[in-house]
């Protein structure tokens, strides 16, 4: 499942992304995931990119400029969500070793933000591995009580960068 799958399923992040709204989104996605784009997509990401063609391979990192109440907050959680819940992070984990989806923020404020935005989508993400028990690694536990763990080695934390404020 890409992130966008999980963006149209109802058990995932469906319910949270109808409409046209999170079109502009959904480019930013596939530009970060090297993900097909639509020609709708491909227009949109060469008239705010300036690029003639996305990249061929998942980006590393992104920066973005974006007003408030863009959705910024709620679409970096459901990226680290995603990451954390459906991409395997045991072959570059030791034993016992937990990966972290590491969000930074620039004040605490915005940490608690996107912290809770991230909890309940972990917390959705569980409910979802519960219904649909053949997605579930054998050994991996149904929840992990009071945090965000998830399954395949992966865990969302948000820090603050600067706590000025």
């Amino acid at each position: 499942m890409n992130i966008l799958d999980a963006m149209k399923d109802n058990n995932v992040f469906g319910k949270h992304f109808r409409g046209s709204t999170w079109d502009g989104w959904r480019v930013f996605l596939c530009a970060l995931f090297a993900l097909p784009m639509t020609p709708e997509q491909f227009a949109i990401f060469q008239k705010h990119t300036g690029r003639s063609a996305p990249s061929t391979a998942p980006l590393h990192e992104a920066w973005l400029v974006c007003g408030r109440r863009s959705g910024k907050s709620f679409m970096l959680a459901c990226i680290a969500v995603f990451l954390a819940a459906f991409r395997d992070w045991r072959p570059f984990l030791g034993p016992g070793e937990v990966a972290t989806i590491m969000i930074i923020a620039a004040d605490r404020r915005q940490a608690a933000t996107i912290t809770v935005k991230a909890h309940r989508n972990v917390s959705q993400e569980r409910r979802r591995r519960n219904r649909c028990h053949g997605n579930r690694h054998p050994e991996e536990p149904n929840s992990q009580p009071g945090g965000s763990d998830l399954h395949r080695g992966g865990s969302c934390d948000c820090g603050v960068a600067a706590s000025r404020r």
